[in-house]
């Protein structure tokens, strides 16, 4: 979401932009230069307290970019005149996963979908980059708790199952890269943690000292510090992969049930999608707790060594 900050901030540059965001996401959002204010939704707050506080506030435009049930209670409740909404193309998308017909594309990436709200109020805006504005003390931080050498990220955890890398490919990814001169860096949340022991206990003893396991360890600003250190990042559908993204790290992202056609590609110059053609994908919106075919081949296909072609490629462009 950061460029419709950006864009808003160019066109009605006396503005003030607030941010509302869930209180885990906020420190993602500091030090950005085209957001005022960032107020944070705390676990214990109501909504009613949200929107209490944005009726204090007075606003004079208010935009969804989230289009859900919560969302559309705040904004409805809130009294704020003027009103924009993000086009989830949800319809569209449900149609994909019933037909498999991929051919027709739903479109722009969702950054550009995201400024496609500004038009209405005559914001024309090209595509822009997203961006996380990491402050030198951090960069220092993650720096001294990293050894040196050649980082690469992994993150092949997501909240859904399916969506996940197989632990046995990820593990011999890992051995690849540690016996090649390379420190593999395991990063995820805390429902991460399990999958990077499964993924450690298959590693050699003489390798596990060349593997750097910050699972579960890092808030998503701590995450994005680390990242700025990797050369590359492989990441599955999920939140490390657009961190990367924010910081123009390359990476090599793994789809699986979910598919490009929804908006949530990589889009860095130096990035690189992997895939396997299956006539069963996509089969969910944002994956699932099991294959609908039993099988898991659309992440199971995806083998480490040709992830580490694609590495070795990324990183001697």
């Amino acid at each position: 979401t950061t460029p419709v900050y950006r864009a808003l901030k160019d066109r009605f540059p006396s503005s003030v932009v607030e941010v509302l965001v869930k209180e885990e996401y906020a420190s993602i959002l500091k030090g950005n230069p085209f957001i005022d204010r960032i107020i944070a939704f705390a676990r214990n707050d109501t909504i009613f307290s949200v929107i209490r506080s944005i009726r204090k506030r007075g606003y004079d435009l208010l935009i969804d970019l989230h289009n859900n049930l919560r969302s559309n209670l705040i904004k409805y409740a809130s009294g704020v005149k003027h009103i924009l909404t993000y086009n989830k193309d949800v319809r569209a998308r449900r149609k994909l996963v019933k037909t498999k017909e991929r051919g027709s594309l739903l479109g722009r990436h969702v950054t550009e979908r995201y400024l496609g709200v500004l038009e209405s109020i005559g914001i024309e805006s090209p595509a822009g980059k997203t961006a996380i504005y990491l402050e030198e003390e951090e960069i220092r931080w993650a720096r001294s708790i990293l050894p040196r050498g050649r980082l690469v990220g992994i993150a092949p955890g997501a909240t859904f199952r399916t969506k996940q890398w197989p632990p046995e490919e990820c593990a011999e990814l890992v051995k690849i890269l540690a016996e090649r001169g390379f420190i593999p860096v395991l990063l995820g949340d805390r429902r991460d943690q399990h999958f990077s022991i499964i993924i450690l206990g298959r590693i050699p003893g003489h390798l596990l000292a060349r593997c750097v396991d910050l699972t579960g360890r890092t808030t998503p600003r701590e995450l994005s510090s680390v990242l700025h250190w990797c050369q590359v990042l492989v990441s599955t559908d999920s939140a490390p992969l657009h961190i990367a993204n924010a910081l123009e790290i390359p990476v090599v992202a793994l789809f699986g049930p979910t598919v490009p056609e929804f908006g949530f590609a990589p889009l860095g110059e130096n990035d690189v999608l992997m895939e396997r053609n299956l006539s069963c994908r996509p089969c969910s919106l944002h994956g699932g707790a099991s294959c609908p075919q039993g099988s898991w081949s659309c992440m199971g296909q995806i083998k480490a060594e040709d992830v580490w072609e694609t590495i070795i490629k990324i990183v001697k462009s």
